[in-house]
């Protein structure tokens, strides 16, 4: 898979064990949204974020342990043919480095402040339709519970219908001319409308979840004011 962007534009540096990105890649105008989706899904995913600590405590227990001779080593083999000036030039490079860091992080932290803000916006321009959504969930929610219990109770109330048929007096070919109620054609449409509720509110969940972009394609013709 080919990207519309490319990855030396970004502001990246590789360090003793791992490059890092000082650029959130969501953020980048041309990024894929399907990448987006798949990103979201995986910080929602408690084993993926698990593993992702791990990695990042173990890249640090790595520069903790050897960032300081790998520093040093660098610095003095840049400044082996420095002569007299190998001293200062060790200390040159070290500064460079260090500010080459401090520049990075600068930029991390600028990127994650952009990025949050952007987050934040998107938040307070969909807030309405996110309110009309939960509001519907909750609104489905008894719905699908009533017609649930209607389901489940259904051969009770045919044989309730026809119980009191019988003390009527009817007899059974009269109460089978007449129909008993609820009948199977009651059943099927009260199985059509749960399985409409529950496909609506696997749609508004997947909305809820579309965050921090919520995209509104999901919601349909059916999109909560």
């Amino acid at each position: 898979m080919t990207y519309p962007f490319k990855f030396k534009e970004l502001k990246m540096t590789k360090q003793v064990d791992h490059y890092v990105s000082t650029t959130v890649l969501l953020d980048h105008d041309a990024y894929p949204a399907s990448l987006k989706r798949l990103y979201v899904e995986a910080l929602r995913n408690k084993s993926i974020t698990y593993a992702v600590e791990n990695v990042v405590a173990a890249r640090q227990a790595l520069l903790d342990e050897a960032g300081f001779t790998s520093e040093l080593q660098h610095a003095v083999l840049a400044a082996a043919n420095d002569g007299d000036r190998f001293h200062l030039a060790v200390l040159e490079t070290l500064h460079e480095r260090e500010l080459d860091f401090l520049a990075l992080r600068e930029d991390a932290r600028e990127a994650q402040r952009a990025w949050k803000a952007k987050c934040e916006a998107r938040y307070e321009e969909i807030r309405p339709t996110l309110t009309g959504v939960m509001r519907e969930l909750l609104d489905l929610d008894p719905q699908a519970k009533a017609i649930e219990a209607r389901i489940s109770g259904f051969a009770r109330a045919q044989a309730d219908t026809r119980e009191r048929y019988q003390t009527a007096g009817l007899s059974e070919a009269e109460i089978d001319a007449i129909g008993v109620k609820p009948g199977e054609a009651d059943l099927a449409e009260w199985r059509r409308e749960l399985a409409r509720i529950r496909e609506r509110e696997a749609q508004l969940d997947s909305f809820i979840k579309s965050g921090p972009w919520y995209d509104e394609s999901i919601l349909g013709t059916e999109a909560s004011a």
